[in-house]
């Protein structure tokens, strides 16, 4: 993971380095739950580990209806590396709005990696695959954070196995 130590941050998420060097920025995971003690210590191991952190408790009343339900880009979403979703939100409860599995295919359909929290008796085993991870719930410390480093050194791999192709696309194509 990435630490902080000797780095301070700039306006453009980039890291610099005591030497002036640039460093990448840390990666940005998006904490989706309506719970908000779980969120709350899920985000706190999560900003240990030197990443940074947005939460969101998903669709909220009086509608349910999120950015990613009206087929909006969530800015949130946007900015998100890997998204840690629970699979029980509070549209899933009232049957109304936007339910977790609805966000679930928004955030995969966007490229997202997502590790998904699922609780007894939730259908999300047919989704898993495809930069989907799941984590029982409640989380331990060390699945989630096995979980959510996993998806992004996959991500990064994906990431790098498409620019290795493109360049050599564009080389090969005399």
């Amino acid at each position: 993971m990435i630490g902080g130590l000797g780095r301070h941050h700039t306006d453009a998420g980039n890291a610099v380095s005591r030497e002036g060097e640039m460093a990448p920025r840390r990666p940005v995971v998006l904490v989706v739950t309506e719970d908000r003690e779980p969120s709350e210590t899920m985000s706190a191991w999560l900003r240990e580990t030197g990443l940074e952190v947005i939460t969101c408790p998903g669709p909220l009343a009086p509608s349910y209806v999120c950015a990613g339900g009206r087929g909006e880009l969530c800015p949130l979403a946007a900015r998100a590396d890997v998204v840690v979703l629970d699979l029980f939100l509070g549209s899933d409860t009232v049957l109304k709005g936007t339910p977790a599995l609805e966000l679930l295919r928004y955030y995969t359909d966007l490229g997202k990696p997502v590790v998904a929290l699922q609780r007894l008796g939730d259908p999300a085993g047919p989704l898993v695959g495809d930069g989907v991870e799941l984590v029982h719930w409640p989380p331990t410390r060390r699945a989630l954070l096995r979980a959510v480093d996993g998806r992004l050194a996959a991500s990064a791999a994906t990431a790098a196995l498409g620019a290795a192709a493109d360049v050599h696309c564009r080389g090969g194509a005399r």
